[in-house]
């Protein structure tokens, strides 16, 4: 279906489902390839290639690696309070 990358995604702030995606797809990458080699092996060129993006979509969406790092830091410490506040009460 033509333009079906354009829809926006519920409760997203309005982003598209393809730059959703995207975002996924990188920050999952990125999250691998520290688990994996570390955090200095983290490249935006391991990013993309993981991903299966091009390297200029890397760097649309998180500007540089610092940027990547972030979104990152930030996505994992999400997941943590998510996580936290599903969890059984204290």
């Amino acid at each position: 279906m033509q333009g079906e990358g354009l829809l926006r995604v519920p409760g997203d702030d309005g982003e598209r489902t393809d730059a959703a995606r995207n975002r996924r797809l990188l920050l999952d990458a990125a999250a691998e390839i520290v688990a994996s080699c570390g955090p200095d092996k983290l490249t935006t060129d391991a990013v993309a290639r993981r991903a299966g993006v091009g390297k200029g979509t890397v760097f649309r969406r998180f500007g540089n690696r610092a940027g990547l790092m972030h979104a990152l830091a930030d996505h994992a410490g999400r997941s943590f309070q998510q996580a936290f506040m599903a969890g059984p009460p204290p």
